[in-house]
């Protein structure tokens, strides 16, 4: 008997396993070996082979020559072991002989796998597996060895790989068809967190999602609440975007279906509005099929208040410096923004007054550079006060873009609407308007704003996503 590698005494065998890992057709040409204290033919050994591809079956073990090696080509589907045993012979019998490695030569011819039907079928993700393979192989040996099938049907006596070659065909077919069906039926005892399962179960009670973008925790929440997704057609929450704070203070987990349904991406502009029986058709003072404005449309409002007065100043980006400041207050029976300045210089800003490079997306307003925007504010002013009335344009990436627009008039580029003095005006609540023509607009020449000062504006760059 060998002691660990040495062999001790004639007679003496050890054995080698080497394990292939691989799907490939290997056709062995040598081998090198290392044995300490080999002197044939005195001190020699006699070397054997065999392999196996499945650890049921094992080949008759052969002189390990390079031509007994290049006999057969061995095809490794997953992993296949070669075992070499080597035999103490010769006449010596006393000096040390230890095994300490072997090397086999050959090549490798990877299995490049074709199977159209597979791929094209429910199974295409679990019949390349090693678990499906695995399994495949643990039924083939349930159906050779006794226990399942009946005895009568001979097989397996000598476990012989040619003699039972017709049935292992069958029972190898047999076991990959069910390991199949296995391996693709476990993804159910995970349904919960398996994508695709859950986009066809959504797909199946007709709730529609966005197929491109939707994520494994919103399949999720819709499962959870279909019921309540089919509630809410018919409602305004179709139009929710994720994030948003509802009139009872909960916050949307999901966009709404329209939203879902439209793609429609937290940067692309979205206007609706639901209109009141009397803001369409003919209504006399409401409406006419000819009216196209837009003064009753508060869902087209893009403030975070829908109000004709102020709610709360949070609710909008301020700026001052030196002694203004800005507050609350009532005046005239409308709660107003009150600006005081202190000093000459003073300034109290609406907006982007910083003429920041960047901005933070979640204050600025989403637009359309396809679209017509009008912005309008109601103001009274005091002696020595200037009103700078302009727009900045941003790009997806809130990055400033300063070919953002043109002076409707001249073409020329220019994100102010107007400068107006107090001087100007009378001391009476105005109303003033500043529009934004979509990119398309032609010139107008005389196109001013409302009050008949400056200029009304047009997009100049179509990138512009954001406004402040």
């Amino acid at each position: 008997m060998a002691a660990d590698s040495k062999l001790l005494l004639i007679g003496d065998a050890i054995t080698a396993d080497i394990v292939v890992k691989a799907h490939a057709r290997i056709l062995l040409t040598g081998f090198e070996e290392d044995v300490t204290g080999l002197a044939p033919p005195t001190v020699n050994v006699f070397r054997e082979f065999r392999y196996t591809t499945d650890y049921i079956f094992w080949t008759d073990f052969l002189e390990l020559t390079p031509e007994n090696l290049s006999l057969n080509t061995i095809k490794v589907e997953g992993e296949a072991t070669i075992q070499i045993r080597y035999t103490r012979t010769g006449t010596d019998g006393t000096s040390l002989l230890e095994f300490n490695s072997i090397t086999l030569l050959g090549e490798a011819d990877v299995i490049q796998y074709e199977t159209p039907s597979i791929d094209e079928s429910i199974f295409s993700s679990v019949y390349p597996t090693k678990e499906t393979q695995a399994l495949a192989a643990n039924l083939f040996k349930k159906l050779y060895f006794r226990g399942i099938v009946p005895k009568y049907i001979i097989r397996g006596e000598d476990r012989d790989q040619i003699e039972d070659e017709d049935y292992i065909s069958l029972a190898k077919t047999i076991g990959h068809y069910f390991a199949l069906f296995i391996q693709y039926f476990k993804r159910f005892d995970n349904f919960y967190n398996d994508e695709e399962l859950m986009r066809e179960y959504v797909r199946q009670y007709g709730v529609y999602f966005d197929e491109s973008n939707v994520t494994l925790q919103d399949l999720q929440y819709l499962t959870q609440h279909l019921y309540d997704e089919i509630r809410k057609r018919g409602t305004i929450a179709i139009f929710d975007r994720k994030g948003d704070i509802k009139p009872d203070g909960d916050i949307a987990q999901i966009d709404g279906e329209f939203i879902r349904l439209l793609r429609s991406k937290p940067y692309n502009e979205l206007s609706f509005e639901v209109l009141q029986i009397d803001e369409t058709g003919w209504c006399i003072g409401k409406s006419s099929p000819l009216w196209m404005g837009t003064n009753n449309s508060i869902a087209l409002n893009k403030t975070k208040e829908k109000t004709e007065d102020f709610q709360d100043l949070n609710n909008f980006k301020t700026t001052t410096s030196g002694g203004g400041t800005i507050s609350l207050a009532e005046y005239d029976n409308k709660m107003c923004a009150q600006v005081a300045l202190s000093a000459v210089g003073d300034i109290v800003a609406f907006g982007n007054y910083e003429n920041s490079a960047e901005v933070d997306l979640k204050d600025a307003f989403i637009v359309d550079a396809d679209i017509d925007y009008e912005i309008v504010f109601d103001m009274m002013l005091d002696a020595n006060v200037k009103v700078t009335f302009g727009v900045e344009g941003f790009d997806l990436n809130g990055k400033r873009l300063y070919d953002d627009f043109n002076s409707i008039q001249s073409m020329s580029l220019n994100n102010t609407f107007g400068i107006i003095n107090q001087s100007q005006v009378p001391a009476m609540w105005l109303t003033w308007r500043g529009i934004i023509h979509a990119y398309s607009t032609v010139q107008l020449l005389d196109n001013k704003t409302n009050l008949g000062f400056g200029s009304d504006l047009v997009f100049n760059n179509r990138f512009v996503h954001y406004i402040f």
